[in-house]
Formats: structure tokens, sequence, C-alpha cells
């Protein structure tokens, strides 16, 4: 097709243990970063795109739509691609800890008509305090500024 770009995207779902990468075409450029929706079978995935690349000799599937107008930094991005490789890792695992929290989930979409499915999110910033840190804690709050 004219005016087709081609992406590899990592999927933030483990697909193949031996592949972290598959090649997309979208009609609209799109930078490394970009977080968009990709079909894998009959199931629907977030994934990042990783870097463009030339078309491909096989047939690719489009990219479904784009989820962040905005993409994550570059520097973000290799980062994640590094701390696969140095721990030998899987990059869909470690783009589930760098991707923003709830990407993973998926949810309908509004303009559809259809509801939102409520997503469970860990919130990873609850702190749990023991009894002596609780007492430090009221201790510093009652002095006064």
């Amino acid at each position: 097709m004219k005016g087709m770009h081609y992406y590899e995207v990592a999927p933030n779902q483990i697909i193949r243990a031996d592949s972290s990468v598959f090649t997309y075409a979208y009609d609209q450029p799109l930078q490394p970063g970009h977080i968009v929706m990709i079909e894998v079978g009959r199931k629907n995935y977030s994934g990042l795109v990783m870097r463009e690349v030339t078309k491909p000799p096989y047939n690719t599937k489009n990219i479904t739509k784009l989820v962040e107008s905005i993409p994550i930094p570059l520097e973000l991005v290799r980062l994640a691609e590094w701390m696969a490789s140095y721990y030998g890792s899987h990059l869909a695992t470690v783009l589930q800890t760098v991707l923003p929290r709830g990407v993973q989930k998926s949810r309908r979409d509004k303009e559809n008509g259809q509801k939102q499915t409520p997503s469970l999110i860990r919130d990873r910033t609850k702190i749990v305090f023991t009894t002596d840190q609780k007492q430090a804690l009221q201790t510093i709050n009652a002095i006064p500024f």
C-alpha cells in the first residue's frame, strides 16, 4: 500500500518466547515510544513502537489504533531494551513495569457506546508503616513549623 509505514512493535504480553517484536503497518508516521493497539491472533494487545523498519517481504497486519499521541521518551524505550538484554528477561516482562499503569488492561471504547470494563489496578504507592514508624511520623507531624 502506498504511504504505509512499517514498525517493530513489542506487545506488553509474551506472545512467543523467542520473539519480542513483531512487524506491523500503519498509515501514519509514528515514533519509537508510541503506545499502540495491535492484533495478535484474535486478541488485541497494547504494544510499544520500538523502531521503524522497511517493508518486509511478507504481509503484515495493521496497527489497530494509536493509544497515546505523545510517545514515551526514547531513553525509556532504549532502557527497556537494555534491561531485557542485561537481565535476560523477555521484553514484554520489562514493558509491564515500564509502561504507564493500566495500559495492559483491555478496555472497551466509550465511543462505541459500551461500558468500560473495570480494571483492578494494584496501587504500588501504598506504603505500610511499622508501629515505630507510625509513632515517629506522629512526632514529626506534631512539630510546629
